[in-house]
């Protein structure tokens, strides 16, 4: 029998069933004869297939079948039909578009994970976006949605992961969300090729990975506070950076969103904020100045960034009181010099206090009523969430520094020390961990995060962002 033709000529020598040379764009038999060469692009031919796969006969149902010549058009017909016959059923109901073009399909599913993270950003976030992207070179939604070169990177399967997660909770299929952890995992082991590469650990997409991925362990909640460890590598990598890589560009984005996420993993785990150092609090100054050369001054913002130097040393006072409470013996010096180091703290964030009080106004009907002159660069919503937040930030700031110079005043005193500990206990009971059991494994950290109500975690997220880490509504104290 004679078999599919395996000729690669011309279509005119196939018909004329002659060698053809292959010359491209056209063969010289058919340049030498004076006609057009057809060329080598073999017409397709369809046929009818029924999913339902072939009739089964039976074993008697037999009947001598006489030899026919066939041409082979009609070959590739039969060897096609038998191809099909011989497969699965069910695979040929797989979309056109996936058998013909796999890379279209998933180009499609790759811009849809994007376009749900920015869907996220643009809804439930929207605060947090509006209060940065005025203010930077480069927002979120503007370099996500900017055509890049490689979506096969640790940022890719980043936002596929949240992507996944939110699509999933969206139509409510829990398969969909079962599937964003298995993405994770791949994302997660993309992000330490990056981090293995010396090229691309101070990339900007490197970061923005962490961050992404960052916020997928926020929105999903678990009960085992996976953000907190998270977080502590986004800070460890933002370290590593130095302040001045995150001073503009999409850098700086990423430094603002995040920020806040380190100040309350600090908190959370007792141990001191890097964000402390001199080296962070001196590039404040050369930030503000290039922000004003671009015509995005805010005065709230600058407010904010100033607050921000003290609201990070909160952490460490915490670090430092517990220490001097848990000492054999406590060195006077000591004492005294952390309780002018918190009196200074506190009346900083007074006076920021004060004058962003005196400049918005939120419990006025109309949203109307505020100063454009002091919100600057940013939208009027935007400019009063910032500063209503930022209010319940810097008082729970207060409160906390308040607390630790009432047991530090009171030293030795057993009833200021215990209530130290209640400091931080959240509602359901639980509380920080103690520098004696910061070093043990065993606990997994319970996360603050749930049984906040009807509060989504896209609502807590907005919340801890716009309050500096401080929140009252998240940090009870």
């Amino acid at each position: 029998m004679a078999g599919p033709t395996r000729s690669k000529g011309c279509q005119g020598c196939l018909k004329r069933r002659i060698k053809c040379d292959e010359v491209h764009p056209e063969c010289n038999n058919c340049r030498k004869r004076g006609q057009k060469c057809p060329g080598y692009e073999r017409e397709r031919k369809f046929v009818f297939f029924e999913a339902t796969g072939p009739t089964q006969r039976s074993s008697t149902d037999v009947t001598p079948r006489k030899p026919k010549l066939r041409s082979s058009s009609e070959s590739t017909k039969i060897v096609v039909q038998r191809q099909r016959a011989k497969g699965n059923p069910a695979h040929w109901h797989v979309p056109c578009d996936t058998r013909v073009s796999p890379s279209l399909v998933t180009g499609a599913w790759e811009l849809q994970y994007r376009e749900s993270f920015c869907a996220m950003l643009e809804g439930d976030c929207a605060p947090i976006l509006h209060a940065y992207s005025q203010r930077t070179d480069s927002s979120w939604i503007h370099y996500l949605r900017s055509p890049h070169e490689d979506q096969q990177n640790a940022l890719g399967w980043a936002l596929r992961c949240v992507g996944s997660f939110r699509l999933g909770r969206m139509h409510e299929e829990r398969q969909q969300s079962i599937v964003s952890r298995e993405i994770y995992v791949r994302a997660v082991r993309e992000l330490a090729h990056s981090l293995n590469n010396p090229s691309l650990i101070l990339d900007d997409r490197t970061l923005a990975a962490s961050c992404v991925l960052g916020t997928y362990e926020i929105i999903n909640d678990d009960g085992q506070a996976s953000w907190v460890t998270h977080a502590g590598g986004v800070g460890a990598l933002i370290r590593l950076r130095g302040p001045r890589a995150h001073m503009s560009g999409f850098a700086r984005t990423l430094f603002l969103s995040f920020r806040p996420w380190l100040v309350f993993g600090a908190l959370l785990l007792g141990e001191r904020c890097f964000l402390e150092e001199d080296q962070w609090a001196e590039v404040v100054p050369e930030v503000i100045e290039l922000e004003a050369k671009s015509g995005r001054v805010s005065p709230l913002a600058n407010l904010v960034e100033y607050a921000y130097q003290d609201i990070v040393r909160c952490p460490g006072y915490l670090v430092q009181t517990r220490k001097i409470k848990y000492a054999s013996h406590s060195d006077e010096s000591e004492r005294k010099g952390l309780i002018e180091r918190i009196i200074s703290s506190q009346q900083r964030l007074e006076e920021f206090q004060n004058e962003i009080s005196a400049c918005v106004e939120f419990n006025q009907p109309s949203p109307y009523h505020y100063h454009p002159e002091f919100i600057g660069a940013m939208t009027v919503e935007a400019g009063n969430l910032m500063g209503e937040y930022t209010l319940k930030g810097i008082n729970s700031a207060i409160a906390l520094l308040q607390r630790l110079l009432v047991v530090l005043q009171n030293d030795g005193q057993r009833d200021a020390h215990a209530d130290l500990d209640q400091t931080w206990a959240t509602p359901a009971g639980t509380q920080l961990l103690t520098p004696e059991s910061t070093t043990e494994k065993d606990h997994p950290l319970p996360d603050p995060l749930t049984d906040r109500g009807r509060a989504s975690r896209e609502d807590l997220l907005v919340r801890v962002a716009l309050s500096m880490g401080m929140t009252a509504g998240t940090l009870p104290i």
